[in-house]
């Protein structure tokens, strides 16, 4: 089994890692940890997340990454998980996977 991140997923991982290690420098590399640790959860056991919704058909599931109060959220198709986005555990809505029109 394998995993990869959207587009989306990396650039929000990008973007959160550069403000973790500025602004939490007691543990800067606390946020790629609790990744890891995520995606190892999930590789070992994808139906391990709470289901949240739905994309393109798939069943989209979060884990919770207590440290950093983030969720991690993916899908599993085709024997690799797709990360599809990090968000703050903290926002009161979750993102949104449709594609937007033009």
């Amino acid at each position: 089994m394998s995993y990869r991140f959207s587009r989306r997923a990396a650039l929000e991982i990008e973007r959160t890692e550069r403000w973790w290690r500025k602004n939490r420098p007691a543990a800067p590399d606390a946020l790629v940890d609790e990744i890891a640790v995520a995606i190892d959860q999930v590789l070992s056991e994808p139906e391990s997340g709470s289901p949240w919704g739905a994309r393109q058909g798939k069943m989209v599931r979060r884990v919770l990454m207590p440290k950093t109060q983030r969720f991690l959220y993916y899908v599993f198709e085709d024997s690799t998980i797709l990360v599809l986005s990090v968000r703050s555990a903290k926002r009161a809505r979750g993102p949104r996977f449709t594609r937007r029109k033009p």
